[in-house]
């Protein structure tokens, strides 16, 4: 049995396998059948490569894995707070990653009171300056 901590707006702000959350503020405690494990592979986010170049083309394919009954079509993420649909196909999905200038590309749930953005939630791609000839990439 795992306990879900929700904000006052449902957001999903801890999940723990123990009941010792002291809700404040109009949070809510939430009390789901399963282990932590399997909550967390409900929302799964990993990539080939976490650093690309700004401009170059390089990409990073994000995998997205959502596992819900019924089985979903399609699932939004975020990135870098634009919502953007990735199709699924047995709950797994790709998206390609490409950036223009350098900093960081978030992706994560864009529906925080489905799916939680803690551990595998969230990933990160570092996009560093473009290579100048002869040099090496920076940040």
């Amino acid at each position: 049995m795992i306990y879900i901590l929700r904000s006052a707006d449902g957001t999903i702000v801890g999940v723990g396998e123990r009941d010792d959350w002291l809700p404040i503020g109009g949070q809510t405690v939430e009390v789901c059948e399963g282990t932590l494990a399997e909550y967390s592979e409900r929302f799964a986010l990993s990539a080939d490569r976490t650093t690309i170049c700004a401009g170059s083309g390089e990409s990073a394919q994000v995998t997205v894995r959502a596992v819900a009954s019924p089985p979903l079509e399609s699932v939004e993420v975020r990135v870098n707070g634009q919502v953007q649909t990735v199709p699924l196909d047995g709950g797994v999905g790709m998206l390609t990653v490409q950036a223009d200038a350098p900093g960081a590309v978030i992706v994560e749930p864009a529906d925080p009171t489905r799916f939680c953005r803690a551990g595998r939630g969230t990933v990160v791609i570092n996009v560093l300056e473009p290579l100048e000839e002869g040099g090496e990439a920076s940040v």
